[in-house]
């Protein structure tokens, strides 16, 4: 699972961008590893294009099977997430994976 957190505000009325608060993204990354546990999660700092514009963002990584209170749980969190960082959407992926 890939959960994509934005490391920048939405921009102000006059185009001005903050970065997003450090402890903010510290406590999602807490409240992953209290609901899913630490094992195979990882941190990348990456750019996505988002609205036309390259933007920073932090992307977590879990390596879980997702179960459906998890689901449950991830989208409410999902929510959460994205009115404390002020942002429209934050995007979580999940896909299986077959081992060969």
């Amino acid at each position: 699972m890939e959960i994509y957190l934005p490391l920048l505000h939405n921009p102000d009325k006059q185009g001005k961008r903050k970065k997003q608060s450090s402890n903010d993204l510290k406590e999602i990354k807490n409240e992953l590893m209290e609901h899913f546990g630490e094992q195979g999660l990882t941190t990348i700092r990456s750019a996505g294009e988002y609205k036309g514009q390259l933007e920073p963002q932090l992307i977590i990584v879990l390596d879980v099977v997702l179960r459906t209170g998890d689901i449950k749980w991830l989208r409410k969190q999902k929510r959460e997430w994205a009115r404390r960082l002020q942002q429209e959407e934050i995007y979580i992926i999940y896909y299986s994976v077959t081992t060969l």
